[in-house]
């Protein structure tokens, strides 16, 4: 008997709204027709790009985010929207994709959610090592069929991500660089 998954909330991490439609378009439908509330995380939502989501079935949600920037301040800050927005939404599988989206992604991970992220990048061994599900790129069945497999995993945390400990080490490293001068 083949085993059916019932995805009921799906957050997809952006790192351009501009994009969204072009390069998730065919997911989002995907994973609308497999019965998925699917919540699009991204900044840089026009009142076009919000609307053509919203057609899409999916529900756009704004959060900042520096894209290229280094600052670490305003990391913190994404970090923080970030952690509220998948705290309201109890998503049950997170999508991040692009380098920062899906470092801050793994984030999600340490709510128990597991993330599904292309297998590209210096990532994939953080998303294996959380039991996240890995995909080839520029698949979007895949990336469908990843996010059924994902749905209900657990999530096995690393000891050296407890979010206390991340937390800390990231304080002390963004107070080295604010004394080295790397962000004035």
């Amino acid at each position: 008997m083949k085993k059916t998954h019932v995805i009921k909330r799906v957050a997809l991490i952006s790192p351009y709204a501009p994009s969204i439609v072009s390069f998730r378009g065919a997911l989002i439908r995907d994973l609308i027709a497999h019965g998925a509330e699917v919540f699009v995380l991204a900044p840089d939502y026009t009142p076009e790009i919000r609307q053509a989501v919203a057609t899409l079935g999916a529900t756009p949600i704004d959060y900042p985010l520096n894209r290229t920037g280094m600052n670490p301040f305003l990391d913190l800050r994404t970090l923080s929207v970030l952690r509220r927005i998948l705290r309201r939404l109890h998503p049950d599988v997170v999508v991040p994709y692009n380098i920062k989206p899906v470092i801050y992604g793994t984030l999600a991970a340490a709510f128990g959610v597991p993330v599904v992220a292309t297998a590209t990048g210096g990532l994939a061994d953080q998303v294996r090592q959380m039991n996240g599900v890995l995909v080839p790129p520029n698949d979007p069945h895949a990336l469908t069929q990843g996010i059924l497999q994902a749905y209900g995993q657990v999530v096995m945390m690393p000891p050296e991500w407890n979010p206390q400990i991340m937390a800390r080490d990231y304080w002390t490293m963004y107070q080295y660089a604010y004394r080295e001068g790397c962000c004035q």
